[in-house]
């Protein structure tokens, strides 16, 4: 129990810091990405979902430059956008995409462990 509410509170405060990143800067993380036809999809595809929108773009541009290959072969972004983002703005983007994984994950297994224990 104790270690489920551990996780949980992890996987709340990397929610909140990416919604909060997205509500302060997710404008100019785009119109530094104006190339990459991903971003520029999602953001009509998204613009009108408010908030939650936002937050969405912004986990499309953490998934993207946390694998900036695959979206590269596939031309749906651009190596130049990629390059001028400024290094601490990736840094804490993929630093609280990686946590928000590494949270996820960590629920997932962890209620698969409870289960497995608790049925044996």
């Amino acid at each position: 129990m104790a270690v489920s509410l551990i996780i949980l509170t992890s996987l709340l405060i990397s929610i909140t810091a990416l919604t909060y990143i997205a509500y302060r800067q997710i404008e100019t993380l785009e119109s530094q990405l104006k190339n990459c036809r991903l971003v520029q999809g999602n953001r009509s595809l998204y613009a009108c979902a408010g908030m939650l929108g936002k937050t969405m773009r912004l986990c499309m541009i953490a998934g993207m430059l946390s694998t900036p290959n695959f979206y590269l072969r596939r031309n749906l972004a651009d190596a130049n956008d990629i390059r001028n983002i400024p290094k601490t703005t990736k840094r804490v983007i993929l630093f609280f995409w990686y946590y928000l994984i590494l949270s996820c994950s960590s629920l997932a297994i962890s209620q698969g462990l409870t289960s497995y224990i608790d049925s044996h």
